[in-house]
């Protein structure tokens, strides 16, 4: 059998794989000319990629049996270190990186070791990379190290490889450029971080107790697990930041950019919010604040129950009531498109109201034949699609104007009681768009049944002189 011929092992491999998409594998072969070469494949639904690492060439195919066998043939002579292969996005990792192991020793033609030679080789690849973080973190504590590591060219610091697990604590790291650079696991406790450049680092599970971060740029980067009580964080940029399940007590977060940051079961206990900015900042019912801290409109609930600090609404509030409250509840933008549609000749909203939710189909008013299915709940979760449940383009972030057309018909038409259609859009500000499909797609079918005739739903009718004054 030829090197690049596919066999029983490769045959194996995609039995295992049949109809999985979205997976990406990695391994390195040592070539005879180029030396070790990493390569990274990436299955998506229609096609294959497979790149170097760093990228610098790329073979595309449709399918990746192929791509491989192509990549055996263009590296004849390679051999596949199997301590390198590693597996991302499926079931049974384990089976599938020794499958593959078996494949790519097939495809170039050589001999599988057993299985104890195998765990040997992967562990000697493990404490070989063990040793060089240490010699990093070695070379980064010696006076002049940070700037040497910054004047390194960006593909080359790409290439010295990985920090975790790396024991910087106390180090005096100022400045330092660690963006796109992955340290779990490692130790910076009391470490000095001030303005470093942390841009899409992965840094799940460190350890910055006490480190000085002050004006650090944590862009995109990932910090699900980090245990940083007592951290100064004063001025970081947290933009886009997971802090899942991140130890924040007694951390300093003055004049912080939170920014679509996600703190999910994070602990604030003690934490000092003083000028923090904020907007679409999500948070969940395992989040703890610091004591009579309440989260703001610019933070957003996701998970079961009501947002915690909810405001109350007053009684027996009427259409235009609700109408003069609208302008600090949703954004400008919705309100002017929920004025549109109402304004339009007599449109007809079909809805049903419950005790624990309303949805309704509106049509869209750029285009009348366009629908637009919309629900909101009591607890302030609220979707919004097209009959090919889409997500409606204009919720950005907050209702859209279908969903805000709907509730103000109703209100108007005396269908649902403001006080509570201000509450639910006040809880709603609160949280981000989820789509119910189910839901929607049950709305929708009962429209398509009362325009059948075969459920009695009458429509809403409005009248656009109702909303003029809006």
């Amino acid at each position: 059998m030829s090197p690049n011929t596919p066999g029983p092992q490769l045959q194996a491999l995609e039995t295992a794989l049949t109809d999985k998409a979205g997976f990406e594998v990695a391994f390195t072969l040592a070539t005879p000319t180029a030396g070790a070469v990493a390569y990274r494949l990436t299955c998506y639904t229609y096609s294959t990629a497979l790149t170097t690492t760093p990228r610098s060439r790329q073979l595309r195919a449709l399918r990746w049996p192929a791509a491989l066998a192509e990549l055996a043939s263009q590296r004849k002579g390679s051999v596949p270190l199997l301590e390198s292969v590693a597996v991302r996005g499926v079931k049974r990792p384990a089976e599938v990186r020794r499958l593959l192991g078996l494949a790519l020793c097939e495809l170039f033609g050589r001999p599988v070791p057993d299985e104890k030679e195998l765990a040997r080789q992967r562990r000697a690849a493990r404490e070989a990379s063990a040793a060089r973080v240490s010699e990093r973190a070695l070379a980064l504590r010696q006076p002049g190290g940070v700037a040497a590591w910054n004047a390194l060219p960006k593909a080359e610091r790409k290439e010295q490889g990985r920090f975790d697990g790396a024991d910087l604590a106390r180090a005096r790291l100022a400045g330092i450029d660690l963006s796109e650079r992955s340290a779990i696991a490692a130790n910076f406790a009391r470490a000095t971080l001030a303005d470093a450049n942390l841009i899409r680092a992965v840094l799940r599970r460190a350890d910055l107790t006490g480190a000085s971060l002050r004006r650090a740029r944590f862009l995109g980067a990932d910090l699900t697990g980090v245990r940083a009580a007592g951290a100064n964080l004063s001025e970081a940029r947290l933009v886009q930041v997971r802090l899942d399940r991140a130890d924040l007590r007694g951390a300093k977060l003055r004049g912080a950019s939170l920014h679509q940051a996600t703190l999910f079961d994070a602990d604030l206990t003690d934490a000092d919010l003083t000028g923090v900015v904020a907007g679409r900042t999500r948070y969940n019912a395992g989040t703890v604040f610091p004591a009579g801290f309440t989260p703001g409109p610019e933070w957003v609930y996701f998970g079961p129950g009501v947002p915690a600090g909810d405001e109350t609404t007053p009684a027996g509030l009427d259409f235009d009531g609700l109408a003069a409250c609208l302008p600090t509840v949703v954004p400008e933008r919705c309100l002017q498109a929920a004025q549109s549609l109402l304004r339009l000749e007599r449109p007809q909203l079909f809805a049903e109201v419950e005790d624990g939710h309303l949805a309704g189909v509106v049509r869209s008013r750029f285009e009348r034949t366009r629908l637009n299915t919309c629900r909101l709940t009591a607890e302030g979760c609220f979707s919004c699609g097209s009959v090919r449940l889409r997500s409606c383009g204009g919720q950005h972030g907050a209702v859209c104007g279908h969903l805000l057309a709907l509730v103000l018909g109703l209100v108007r038409a005396g269908r649902f009681d403001a006080s509570r259609a201000l509450l639910w859009l006040r809880r709603a500000r609160r949280r981000a768009a989820v789509a119910d499909r189910p839901a929607l797609v049950a709305t929708l079918l009962s429209y398509k049944a009362a325009e059948a005739g075969a459920i009695d739903w009458r429509p809403t009718e409005t009248v656009p002189e109702d909303y003029y004054a809006l």
